[in-house]
């Protein structure tokens, strides 16, 4: 559950709306990922979109290994952030 949630945090509408005081969902496709940021903010805070976005995963994976060191709990936190990531 809390890998799902982490996935859910939408780093790209974060980081436009501090760096652009815009909204990526409206610009472009409307999805909240690096390329709406890139359209909405420029090029840095695209970057740091695409770093939030996948630093989500690679957190989840390595909080879920601490936890509980099981490889079948560590590939279903992993799934869970991508989930909660496209479905939030």
């Amino acid at each position: 559950m809390a890998a799902y949630l982490l996935g859910a945090l939408p780093s790209g509408v974060i980081i436009t709306r501090f760096f652009a005081r815009r909204d990526p969902r409206a610009i472009g496709s409307g999805h909240t990922g690096a390329l709406n940021t890139y359209r909405a903010a420029g090029f840095g805070p695209a970057v740091f979109a695409f770093l939030g976005d996948t630093s989500k995963a690679i957190l989840a994976i390595h909080f879920a290994r601490w936890l509980t060191g099981d490889e079948w709990i560590v590939a279903l936190a992993g799934v869970a952030a991508v989930i909660g990531h496209i479905a939030p």
